[in-house]
């Protein structure tokens, strides 16, 4: 293929063409927008029957009229290229085509489109001498005549361009052109590209008038001149890079051919080089693989592959496809497979070698599946590394052999088959042809199964005369074949031993891949004990990788899979271990450590739940976490922050704050360049919806925790949570569950206030932190959503429930009872109104508990219940709303009449003789007894019933009956701890222990609480 033709298929030939005149017909009549249409239909012929009726038709422009001889020769020439080189109107048409140019030039003397014309004459002229060449003896040393005449005849076209361009530029120049005049400006800024599109033209035509001239002294002549031309136009063109750049790639081309190889390196280089020009990356892709050939030819074979690997590695996806990117990976593979041949012949076991052929065979597999002209050269290079594409009945038999050598080469041919029948099987199964899929599948089967047998066969026809190497590569190929068999046990014992046996060697390495294929298919279908053998098994596998080749993937991959499983079976311990064999620099060490720091993170907040947040198992696997995590967030780059990453500052954020690092955590939030709140900020959709509501929820948790120190005033506080809450709403209403989450979130937001209030003694740090949350749940109130209000009002109400335990904060906790049960008969009558507001339509009933709940901390105990009956008589089994209906009873008691605690055991607001509608502690908990899903209300109930018969006791005058009440209160809870010695856990059973000594005491027995009583079970 000549150059030309080259470049009249690439994007700088589409680039130059494109801006020697923009579209011919302008599109401003009627008729010239139908015959551009026509155009775009590629309808040429039917375009070219229409331009003949206008040429006398009235209403035609005379500018129009003027040009019809461009337009046909335009129509006739795309109408030639579209036929096949053999066509028979192929030369008539482009005969007419050139004549109708001629014409026009010869008659339109001061046209302003004769630059164009002259560009398009020259350019069919170059498309003539190429078809002349074609059509000549390829190795012929003759001239070839034509094609020198139309060369000749383009490259004077393009001088007779340059000539007329440069006397109207010269009218144009400097001072002649007014810079306003935005018109002439841009007319010759067109007049100067075209010039330097046809001195690179003219350059190429008269290089290939010499290639015509096959041999003798004009050839290098013509040669040598073209290189002049394109270096003066390489030197003097600075704004048209595609211009400068083709001109020093065609220089190049013509140098090597020359034997000035350096030069052509250099410029070749130069151009491989170039950086952000994504215009040109085909003329690069062109340049590398001329780099590649010019090297290769040197016997430069290791430098020839490094700078085509180090391109092709780097093929952008939709480029992989391209011409010049196929063109440019097909001379990588030949310099690779040349190499290979000169290596082998120096050593034929070279292992060099086998590795460049190896990774030959499969990119050349692979380059089979993208469609195309070069699909015959791939088969032609597989077919010489003896794969041959297709179906090979030979093959179908498992022959018979005699030697090691035979098994081996016969196993071989299997194997490579089975590998080409595998890419037919996936293009198959992407078209959805079941049926030839299934054949194909079975025939790959077929193939691995006999290659398998001849393998075996070979280790039996093993003799001392054969080459120890290749018992290797037969146990090798044993247990590749066996894992793509789905038999990945034998495959991995093969494996492993060949690891063992080759330490530090290309060969273990190579046979640790498949022994972790093989693991990785196991613990896919592994069970729980399993997959601790499976580790257990692994453990020294990967401390002798990470030993032998410690900056391989095949030890990170190792490592990283150990790791895993230790986290699956919360292996803590062993987590640490196995992260130790991580290499500690890259992105797999960077991954797995924070992945090991999330699951501590939430192995942390199991115990903190389970214990409590101060207990020493906690304090202890947070202490863990956040050591872990620190590295990990020291880093983060912020420009590379993604999902994970966010994760993993949300995690470290919540951290810092439970351990009291409350500054590190608004810096790390509000200031570091890695703010997870900013990466959301840059980038909405950098995480999922639910980690980046978790990134807000972790926000409002640290402006509570600034405002309860004092590092964050009320202010800048409430400008904060109403922008948090603001963002996690958005990313609530853009999923399905958004709602769902988001009231998730908000109570669990209410929960750990809630908790850190329960834990806190000092006083002045409670009320701060009561003023916190209930700055931040009034601020939420504000809101339209009915998850933030829920939230909200439950949040206010658990606040003030505990503030009505300090004095001097009873009468704000008792104002923001009210506020709350405001607030709720607001949100009761909007559902009213606007039905399906409350959304899940059961949080109803939640709500109305709420109610209940302020009301009853209020003291207005008769509400309450009248509105807990109203929830009661629609479903009786309502067991949150008997409980707060006790709760009421139990109030009520210790409020005003020692007499409602009867109720709160006994239940009250009877429905019929003997059934109450409000069923009292006592009925809750045997409705609850026994029922795991229902412990905690269990034992809240058990408690609560003692704690009512205590209280209803201590009102009695009688002493005989108030001594049985005491007693059947302590029966309460030492029947409940034989039963349940575990009692709910430990802080209910402090509960438990605290109230029964208090009892005893009353009583008069010793206050021994449950020391008699059996402890559970450790």
């Amino acid at each position: 293929m000549h150059l030309f033709h080259r470049l009249s298929r690439c994007a700088a030939a589409a680039l130059i063409f494109a801006m020697a005149g923009g579209t011919l017909c302008r599109g401003e009549e009627p008729y010239e927008r139908f015959l551009q249409k026509l155009q775009d239909a590629q309808l040429y012929d039917l375009a070219l029957a229409y331009l003949e009726g206008l040429q006398d038709k009235p209403g035609v422009s005379d500018e129009f009229r003027a040009a019809i001889d461009l337009e046909r020769a335009m129509l006739l020439y795309r109408a030639a290229a579209q036929l096949p080189a053999d066509h028979p109107d192929r030369a008539r048409k482009l005969d007419e085509a050139e004549a109708a140019l001629r014409n026009f030039l010869q008659t339109r003397p001061n046209h302003p489109r004769r630059g164009e014309a002259r560009m398009k004459l020259g350019e069919l002229l170059m498309s003539r001498g190429e078809e002349a060449l074609r059509n000549a003896d390829p190795g012929g040393q003759s001239d070839v005549p034509d094609a020198i005449r139309f060369y000749d005849e383009a490259h004077k076209v393009f001088e007779q361009t340059i000539a007329e361009l440069a006397q109207i530029l010269d009218t144009l120049k400097g001072a002649r052109v007014d810079p306003s005049d935005t018109e002439k400006v841009a007319y010759r800024r067109q007049i100067q590209q075209q010039i330097r599109e046809a001195q690179l033209l003219s350059a190429v035509a008269v290089k290939e008038r010499g290639h015509a001239r096959r041999v003798g002294p004009q050839r290098e002549a013509d040669l040598r001149k073209a290189v002049q031309m394109l270096a003066d136009l390489y030197s003097k063109e600075t704004y048209l890079a595609g211009i400068r750049y083709y001109a020093l790639f065609y220089r190049s081309q013509i140098q090597r051919e020359l034997g000035q190889n350096n030069d052509a390196i250099d410029g070749f280089q130069r151009i491989a080089d170039l950086e952000r020009a994504d215009p040109l990356r085909p003329l690069q892709m062109q340049a590398v693989r001329e780099l590649v050939e010019l090297l290769a030819a040197e016997g430069k074979y290791p430098l020839a592959i490094e700078r085509g690997e180090s391109w092709v590695k780097n093929l952008r996806p939709d480029e992989r496809g391209m011409p010049e990117a196929i063109e440019l990976q097909l001379a990588l593979y030949k310099a690779r497979l040349a190499w290979a041949e000169q290596l082998k012949a120096q050593d034929p076991d070279d292992r060099v070698a086998s590795r460049l052929i190896r990774d030959t065979r499969a990119d050349l597999r692979s380059l089979l599946r993208v469609p195309g002209p070069h699909l015959p050269r791939v088969q032609e290079l597989l077919a010489e590394l003896g794969i041959q594409p297709g179906g090979d009945n030979s093959l179908e038999e498992v022959p018979q052999v005699t030697t090691f050598a035979e098994a081996m080469t016969a196993a071989q041919e299997r194997i490579d088959a089975s590998e080409t029948e595998s890419l037919a099987l996936e293009v198959l199964r992407e078209k959805g042809d079941v049926q030839a899929a299934q054949q194909v599948e079975r025939k790959v089967e077929l193939l691995r199964r006999q290659a398998l047998q001849l393998l075996q066969r070979s280790l039996a026809l093993f003799s001392p005369q054969d080459d120890r190497d290749q018992l290797y590569d037969a146990r090798l190929r044993m247990a590749f074949l066996l894992l793509k068999l789905n038999e990945p046990m034998p495959s991995l014992a093969i494996a492993e031993h060949l690891v063992w046996t080759h330490p530090r060697s290309d060969r273990g390495l190579r046979a640790a891949s498949i022994a972790l294929g093989g693991l990785s298919d196991l613990l896919r279908t592994a069970g729980p004990q399993e997959k601790q053998a499976l580790a257990a098994h692994m453990e020294p596998l990967a401390e002798f990788l990470v030993s032998n080749w410690p900056d391989s993937t095949e030890a990170a991959a190792a490592s990283a899979a150990l790791v895993q499983l230790a986290l699956m079976n919360k292996q803590l311990d062993k987590v640490e271990q196995y992260l130790r064999l991580v290499p500690a620099e890259g992105e797999t060490a960077l991954k797995l450590r924070r992945d090991v720091g999330l699951s501590m993170y939430i192995e942390y907040l199991q115990l903190a739940r389970q214990g409590g947040d101060d207990s020493p198992d906690a304090r202890a696997m947070r202490d863990k976490a956040l050591a872990t995590l620190e590295p990990v967030i020291q880093q983060l780059r912020p420009e590379a922050i993604d999902e994970g990453a966010i994760e993993a500052l949300n995690a470290y954020c919540r951290l810092l704050l439970a351990a009291g690092r409350t500054d590190q955590a608004l810096d790390l939030l509000l200031k570091d360049a890695k703010s997870p709140l900013q990466a959301l900020s840059n980038k909405p959709d950098a995480a999922a919806p639910r980690i980046a509501m978790e990134t807000y929820r972790t926000a409002i948790s640290a402006t509570i925790a600034g405002l309860t120190e004092g590092k964050i005033d009320n202010a800048q506080a409430i400008a904060q949570t109403k922008q948090y809450i603001e963002g996690l709403q958005r990313l609530a209403a853009r999923t399905d569950d958004g709602n769902r989450v988001l009231a998730g979130i908000f109570v669990g937001l209410a929960k750990d206030t809630t908790a850190q209030l329960e834990n806190t003694t000092d006083p002045t740090v409670k009320q701060r932190l009561s003023e916190a949350l209930a700055l931040v749940a009034g601020e939420a109130a504000r809101s339209e959503s009915f998850n933030t209000q829920f939230w909200a009002v439950e949040t206010i109400i658990d606040v003030a429930d505990q503030l009505l335990q300090e004095r001097r904060a009873a009468s704000t906790a008792r104002e923001s009872l009210a506020r709350a049960a405001t607030i709720i008969e607001q949100m009761l009558a909007k559902e009213k109104q606007t039905p399906g507001w409350i959304d899940p339509p059961a949080l109803q009933i939640k709500l109305r508990l709420l109610l209940a709940k302020a009301l009853r901390l209020q003291g207005q105990f008769k509400q309450a219940l009248d509105q807990l009956s109203a929830v009661l008589q629609e479903n009786q089994a309502l067991l949150d709303v008997q409980l707060e209906a006790a709760r009421v009873y139990q109030d009520w008691g210790d409020a005003k009449n020692a007499g409602f605690h009867r109720a709160a055991i006994l239940g009250g607001r009877p429905i019929q003789p003997g059934r109450n509608l409000i069923w009292g502690f006592g009925k809750i908990s045997q409705m609850t007894a026994g029922k795991p899903q229902f412990e905690s209300q269990f034992f809240e109930a058990r408690y609560q019933l003692a704690r009512s018969r205590y209280k209803y006791a201590l009102s009695l005058q009688d002493p005989e009956t108030k001594k049985k009440e005491l007693e059947k209160a302590i029966k309460d809870i030492t029947s409940t701890a034989a039963l349940y010695p575990e009692l709910g856990g430990p802080a209910m059973r402090r509960k438990f222990d605290a109230l029964l000594r208090e009892i005893q005491k009353a009583a008069g027995q010793a206050a021994t609480g449950l020391a008699a009583v059996p402890a559970p079970a450790s």
